[in-house]
């Protein structure tokens, strides 16, 4: 992972937070309504088009029912 970028990233996160929200069936409203972001803010992070703050993150991973872990390592 080391060799991604943050671009990268946020469409990785972005994509993965699309399809779980498809998976339980909510709308990005929905989503919104369940983590007090608004759902044009939720549009951007599924297309990968912003960076989200790990508070953002966070407040997805919950309304999801999602448990994160970070691993961080010295190199």
């Amino acid at each position: 992972m080391e060799d991604i970028d943050a671009k990268q990233l946020s469409l990785f996160y972005g994509r993965r937070v699309k399809e779980l929200r498809k998976e339980l069936k909510i709308t990005q409203q929905q989503l919104a309504d369940m983590t007090g972001i608004k759902r044009e803010y939720i549009s951007l992070i599924e297309q990968g088009r912003t960076d989200m703050q790990l508070s953002t993150l966070i407040r997805i991973a919950n309304a999801l029912g999602l448990r994160l872990s970070l691993d961080l390592q010295l190199a």
